[in-house]
């Protein structure tokens, strides 16, 4: 009985991710997206600076709230908001978006604001 223990701990286990194989742990598999994969996200204007069109998408992933908590509780609110400005408009957009020689906290704050209010579903009319 023991040789069957021993025997039994010293074969390697087989995990599937089909629960009805082996009736043992299952273990689901993630994997990421290809580029043919991933579908472009459709998006609506938010506001403009001289004339270029900055967008947020349509529907917005809840993993982006997540991101957004999960930095502001590592590195504080400023950070949090640098992450959901640049999940949200896009890493080229946010770049542009401060290098903008007359972005003032004013107007960073109302563009967050705005952002919050497409995330969250309440009607801001702090772009209107």
């Amino acid at each position: 009985m023991a040789t069957a223990r021993k025997t039994a701990a010293t074969k390697p286990v087989e995990v599937e991710t089909d629960e009805a194989v082996n009736n043992g742990p299952t273990v689901v598999a993630f994997r990421s997206k290809t580029k043919a994969e991933r579908v472009e996200v459709p998006r609506k204007p938010l506001f403009t600076i001289d004339d270029e069109e900055y967008s947020v998408p349509e529907k917005v992933d809840g993993i982006i709230l997540v991101r957004y908590n999960d930095a502001i509780r590592k590195y504080g609110e400023y950070a949090g908001a640098l992450v959901l400005l640049e999940e949200t408009l896009g890493k080229g957009k946010l770049e542009s978006l401060l290098a903008w020689e007359d972005l003032t906290d004013e107007v960073l704050s109302q563009v967050l604001d705005m952002v919050i209010a497409e995330l969250t579903g309440e009607d801001s009319s702090a772009g209107k």
